[in-house]
């Protein structure tokens, strides 16, 4: 996929920036050269130096996120490989059996795929969400949407961030 770029002062910004970033900021290479050149251990599966400072780094960086989110519980604050991953998980991790999900316009093949193979294996019901031209969400056609005593409650609600299509 071709990466758009806009112009913003003296950079670029880009809108697919959590994937395809660049360049990423000094600290990111500086720590993943230390991890590949000096520590290279496991997580969580051994007891000697290098397993041990793995370990640490990932936990105090646990502890970070859930302070930083307001998480009560470290352990509540999951490490996936990537945003897909964590999508499937959350997705085929919840009881969805016969129910209706409402998603945004905008929403990444990512998340559109899941959801077709859940309607085919749990039955599922997608419907988008009233949007504008711009694909930003219409709330007033949504509160409209909500007041219609025909529609019952989603089981789920689905609303990307920011399209890296376009921005939006």
């Amino acid at each position: 996929m071709k990466q758009c770029e806009i112009s913003c002062g003296n950079f670029n910004c880009y809108f697919d920036n959590g994937a395809t970033s660049f360049p990423k900021p000094p600290q990111v290479a500086e720590e993943v050269s230390r991890y590949l050149n000096d520590i290279g251990g496991p997580y969580g599966r051994s007891f000697y130096q290098r397993a041990v400072e793995v370990s640490r780094v990932v936990e105090t960086t646990r502890d970070m996120i859930a302070e930083l989110l307001g998480v009560d519980d470290p352990d509540n604050i999951v490490f996936t490989s990537n945003a897909t991953h964590s999508i499937n998980i959350v997705l085929n991790g919840l009881e969805l059996e016969n129910s209706e999900i409402w998603i945004s316009p905008l929403e990444h093949n990512a998340t559109l795929r899941p959801l077709r193979a859940l309607k085919m294996r749990k039955r599922i019901n997608v419907k988008f969400l009233p949007s504008k031209p711009d694909g930003t969400i219409d709330l007033d056609l949504l509160n409209l949407w909500q007041e219609d005593s025909c529609l019952s409650p989603p089981a789920l609600i689905i609303i990307n961030h920011q399209s890296n299509i376009n921005g939006v």
